[in-house]
């Protein structure tokens, strides 16, 4: 006997749902789908948007209980998260290249307040901000 796909339709949207699953018909066939999130990067910003991507075809020979398997070996690839996992590295690399630089520089400093004093150092500081050749901050 074979099931309708309006019956897999309401199986999927039924069992499915606790799981995030959605039933989704092309050409006739039903497919069991999940919203995924992508980003899109623009020349500005960048947007994130959800669509329904999906999984796997189901009917009677292939059932619902096959989406998880499929499921799984989808996750190992989600790109969104490969993007913050890359995005969350770059930041880190980016922050200890601002300690170093900011380590370096304060060395400077002491080396240069050892040669020509405190206070020599301070006067030339003062100078430089009222020209406006320094700023003050970590950069």
């Amino acid at each position: 006997m074979d099931v309708s796909p309006a019956e897999v339709n309401r199986q999927i949207a039924r069992e499915g749902k606790r799981h995030g699953l959605f039933p989704l018909m092309e050409n006739g066939r039903c497919f069991v789908a999940q919203k995924e999130r992508f980003v899109v990067d623009g020349p500005l910003f960048s947007m994130a948007s959800e669509e329904l991507v999906s999984i796997c075809s189901v009917n009677a020979n292939a059932p619902l209980s096959n989406v998880w398997k499929s499921r799984k070996a989808r996750e190992d690839f989600d790109s969104v998260r490969v993007y913050q996992e890359a995005n969350l590295r770059r930041k880190m690399a980016e922050r200890v290249a601002l300690d170093e630089r900011h380590r370096e520089r304060v060395k400077e400093l002491k080396r240069v307040e050892r040669l020509y004093g405190v206070d020599e150092v301070k006067a030339a500081f003062a100078e430089a901000r009222a020209r406006g050749l320094v700023k003050m901050g970590r950069t």
